[in-house]
């Protein structure tokens, strides 16, 4: 049959969902790719699948597998990266009679129940790629298959009758997290107990791993210097710059007890050294948190000395020969 293009009701609570989620900073995109092989299943049920996606946030990334799936090993704690096996109630089965890519794959049917979890903490992306079939679904039949954040579902794909030819579609979800979750798993449901079916299979999650910036920002104080100076000052002269972005500045003119703020990179005039030494201070942290300070310690005398002549004295005097 051919593919139907799946739309939310803007009446649907999964619509709803979708709009709050991204309201709370969550952009999902999705793209269906392709289909790339065919494979003949035999038995029924339906399933719902519910992916529960939690994601803690970042800044500097890089790819790597968090968890993996194939059901090739026959069982129910295939591949590698999950917090456990799949827990099973109902008619939920990893069944060898034809997968998308090798011989097994999970199916459901009679009231199946399964979830998996696995840790998602750290990644500020995840992509999600399955597999999905259905077989002969009725009219009021679905495979629902949702991202959730715990509270609220959205639904990434609607598989119906017109969708259950057998063919076995790949499916790939984009995921940006905003730091609002640190957990993740996968839910599969078959509420009904007819002869259709849903299966999955060949699941592969992948996310870009948070690299924390920890480099401190780059502060310098270029004017006064450490040494002595014959008149009071009045300049205080820095740089500060960092590898991502600075936040804030502020300096000090009497060893931290009391601070300004300042713009980053606005040097400071006006200021009064007073005489003897002076300890100044700048500081300058990034949006990470990441502080930095530069100091100096310098000496003021700007008195003149007082010289005083005591012999001879300011009169005149008589010379004689």
């Amino acid at each position: 049959m051919a593919k139907k293009k799946v739309t939310l009701s803007i009446d649907s609570k999964v619509y709803k969902a979708f709009q709050k989620y991204c309201k709370d900073n969550a952009t999902i995109f999705s793209k269906k790719i392709e289909l790339v092989m065919k494979e003949i299943l035999s038995k029924g049920g339906k399933m719902v699948i519910v992916l529960f996606i939690f994601m803690f946030l970042v800044s500097a990334v890089s790819a790597v597998q968090i968890a993996a799936d194939d059901f090739e090993c026959g069982a129910n704690n295939c591949g590698s990266g999950w917090d456990g096996a799949w827990a099973f109630s109902g008619g939920c089965k990893i069944t060898g009679l034809g997968g998308s890519i090798g011989n097994y794959h999970m199916r459901g049917d009679s009231a199946c129940v399964a979830t998996r979890g696995f840790d998602s903490s750290g990644y500020s992306f995840v992509n999600l790629s399955f597999f999905a079939t259905a077989q002969s679904l009725e009219s009021d039949e679905y495979c629902y298959y949702y991202y959730t954040n715990g509270t609220d579902d959205v639904q990434l794909l609607n598989l119906t009758n017109e969708d259950d030819d057998l063919s076995y579609d790949p499916y790939s979800y984009n995921i940006t997290m905003h730091g609002l979750l640190s957990g993740a798993g996968i839910r599969v449901e078959s509420p009904l107990t007819s002869a259709d079916y849903c299966a999955i299979d060949n699941i592969i999650i992948t996310g870009d791993a948070t690299v924390s910036d920890t480099t401190l920002p780059l502060v310098e104080l270029v004017y006064p210097a450490n040494t002595s100076y014959n008149s009071v000052q009045t300049e205080l002269n820095y740089s500060a710059s960092d590898e991502t972005a600075l936040d804030s500045c502020w300096y000090s003119v009497d060893s931290g007890t009391t601070n300004t703020s300042i713009t980053c990179g606005d040097n400071v005039t006006s200021l009064d050294s007073e005489e003897g030494s002076s300890t100044w201070i700048v500081w300058a942290n990034d949006t990470s948190g990441n502080e930095n300070s530069s100091s100096v310690t310098f000496f003021v005398d700007s008195i003149y000395p007082e010289i005083n002549i005591t012999n001879p004295l300011n009169i005149s005097y008589n010379y004689t020969s």
